[in-house]
């Protein structure tokens, strides 16, 4: 006889209308070697997972039928079966970075002790999500029904899967991580960031001048400070800083310039004080962060133009600029760059540019740009690539016993799906769920 259970958790339990896990559309799986030195109720045969609506079902298959709780002798024993969700898609971040990379583990815990029994979704990234969800078993299959905003809706994730048998408390069997990661489509339209190549830079420097003693010529002034560092990376995002100071004993020159490049964003700080030099003194300080992230494109169509309203392109540009002295000519400069290629054939579809400077005076910002990407005729299923370099200066460069000049900024960038007409609950495309929504909505408003 067939034997299906489930697990609650009374009032807290997640709920989708039905406490029967139902089947919904397959939209990503994996599949797990036999490894017969294991217990057969962790050994996975392969995972998907399954979507309907807004409802995401994550399905381990075992290579035997999972026991009933109350079949083991010992307490406190069970078995976990945990689906690692790479929801940025970046295995850079998130646990274990570099490899998994997960934002969030769907974890179902089978167990004699009903303090531990459960289904849920824990956060060990940066995005937001959690909670709990409906957990079914039927023989050899453990399901977990969730909402896909648990896990910070992506429009696709990756994950691996793991299973374990444990007696109070040690594990005295388990699968191991699976060595193949498997893909989930959640929405028809989604944008694709690849894992690599990935390139990140930033470069800084700083330069400091004093004039003679009873000069203000520059052209006779003496180089007091001078520093230059840079760092690269093609995968990892880099932080780098370089800070100065002269004399050691006064601190009549300060320098200081940090960049920081990551995925799809760069922050750079630069500063340069003069503070009661005598003879006067001039200089500044540079840096310069960049990305280059590639990335595809999809839809219901496999290739061609994208249409209007499909996918847009945001980029922001928060920036401080600031500079006084007793000259007037101490400034803080941020300079931002989006360049969007092709790169078969190689071909430029897009370049956005913004500038701020601050010329004795103080300014902060928000710059924002949102784009239709039609508006540059991308295709689907073709591969670009998305670079965004940010450059800040603080100056002074006319000789003077005072001044102080900053530039603070952030360059961020997102492709992102528009919001589609029709689509009440969000999940990417207009289905029968969004129908019945509309129906509901319209009853309830009369």
């Amino acid at each position: 006889m067939k034997r299906i259970w489930y697990l609650f958790l009374c009032v807290v339990l997640v709920s989708f209308g039905s406490s029967v896990v139902s089947a919904g559309q397959i939209i990503g799986q994996l599949s797990d070697p036999v490894t017969m030195g294991i217990v057969e109720f962790v050994d996975i045969s392969s995972a998907w997972v399954e979507k309907e609506g807004n409802a995401l079902t994550f399905v381990m298959e075992l290579r035997g039928n999972v026991p009933e709780p109350e079949d083991f002798s010992d307490p406190n024993t069970g078995m976990t079966y945990i689906w690692l969700v790479d929801a940025d898609n970046n295995p850079n971040t998130g646990q274990s970075p570099g490899w998994v990379g997960s934002e969030f583990n769907v974890r179902v815990v089978v167990s004699n002790n009903p303090s531990w029994v459960g289904g849920f979704v824990d956060v060990v990234g940066a995005l937001p999500g959690g909670g709990l969800g409906t957990v079914a078993v039927v023989d050899n299959l453990v399901k977990i029904t969730i909402d896909e905003s648990q896990i910070a809706s992506p429009s696709d994730f990756h994950w691996r899967s793991d299973a374990a048998y444990w007696v109070n408390g040690p594990v005295v069997s388990y699968n191991g991580v699976t060595g193949e990661s498997g893909y989930a489509q959640v929405h028809a339209y989604r944008v694709v960031y690849e894992t690599e190549p990935r390139g990140y830079s930033a470069e800084a420097s700083y330069s400091a001048f004093q004039c003679q003693p009873g000069s203000e010529d520059p052209g006779l002034a003496d180089e007091v400070m001078n520093n230059y560092n840079s760092n690269s990376s093609g995968e990892n995002p880099i932080f780098l800083s370089i800070d100065g100071k002269y004399p050691p004993e006064s601190h009549q020159i300060l320098a200081q310039a940090m960049g920081h490049a990551g995925f799809m964003q760069v922050r750079n700080f630069a500063r340069f004080d003069i503070e009661n030099a005598d003879p006067k003194a001039f200089g500044q300080a540079d840096v310069t962060s960049f990305f280059d992230i590639r990335f595809t494109l999809y839809g219901p169509e496999a290739s061609g133009a994208i249409p209007p309203d499909t996918f847009r392109f945001v980029f922001n540009h928060d920036f401080h600029a600031f500079g006084v002295d007793t000259e007037g000519q101490s400034h803080g400069t941020s300079y931002c760059q989006i360049v969007i290629t092709q790169l078969d054939p190689l071909t430029q579809k897009g370049l956005w540019l913004h500038q701020r400077d601050m010329w004795n005076d103080d300014s902060f910002g928000k710059y924002e740009e949102i784009i239709d990407v039609a508006d540059y005729n991308l295709e689907y299923g073709v591969l670009y690539s998305i670079s965004g370099l940010l450059s800040d200066h603080a100056r002074s460069q006319v000789p003077t016993f005072y001044a102080e000049s900053i530039s603070d900024s952030t360059l961020t960038a997102a492709i992102e799906m528009a919001p589609l007409p029709g689509d009440v609950d969000l999940d990417g495309d207009v289905d029968l769920t969004d129908f019945a929504r509309l129906a509901e909505n319209w009853l309830m408003s009369r």
